[in-house]
Parts: structure tokens; C-alpha cells; sequence
């Protein structure tokens, strides 16, 4: 049986779910084989390309900086975190992404 784990409007909080699904795999001792993110995963490099809604939400919760703060750079907490888990990530697009980055991020892997 597949184990897939959904995690929808994450608005940012990507490390969030990746440690959600590392503390399910280690205390129930069954692996995930697939994350699937179902819209509005926060993913912007930069600021200057956040859309306003996520620029407003931010200034209340700082975590929608998420995919910033934890993805621009390397980060131990996050290669620690992937390193334990073996399954791969389907994102569906919502309306709060960069999608100009997401379209060269998809064309790179279709050449790869």
C-alpha cells in the first residue's frame, strides 16, 4: 500500500510538513512514500516577487517567509530533515507562488 501524506496551503511553512511527515515515519515506523502539496506552497526566492496578499499575511506571520528563509540558502536543519526522508514531493500550483521560477524549474528538469 502507498502511504501519501497531503498538506495544502502551506503558505510557506515547507519545512513544517517535511518535519510532520519525519516525525510520522519515526513514531509510527512506516515510511511516506510520496508528499503531495496541494496548492498555495508559499514558494517565492525573493520578496520583490511575493504577490500582496503574501506580503500582508507576513507581516502578522513571519513564517509565510518560509521557502526564504529555510530553501534560498543552505540550511543544516533543512538537509538534516530531507536526509531522512526518501520520498519525493508533487506540488500542485496555487495562486500565492513565483511562477515565472516554478516555469524554469520545470522546463530545467524535463531537460535533466
Amino acid at each position: 500500500m502507498k502511504r501519501i501524506a497531503v498538506f495544502a496551503d502551506v503558505h510557506g511553512r515547507i519545512l513544517l510538513a517535511f518535519k510532520l511527515v519525519d516525525r510520522y515515519q519515526r513514531e509510527t515506523g512506516e515510511e511516506i512514500d510520496l508528499i503531495l502539496q496541494a496548492g498555495d506552497m508559499g514558494i517565492f526566492p525573493d520578496r520583490s516577487r511575493m504577490d500582496k496578499a503574501t506580503i500582508r499575511h507576513a507581516q502578522i506571520d513571519d513564517t509565510e517567509f518560509g521557502f526564504l528563509n529555510h530553501f534560498v540558502s543552505p540550511n543544516r536543519e533543512v538537509e538534516e530533515t530531507l536526509s531522512r526522508l526518501e520520498c519525493n514531493l508533487v506540488c500542485v500550483r496555487g495562486n500565492h507562488e513565483d511562477h515565472a521560477l516554478l516555469d524554469r524549474l520545470e522546463a530545467d528538469a524535463s531537460e535533466a
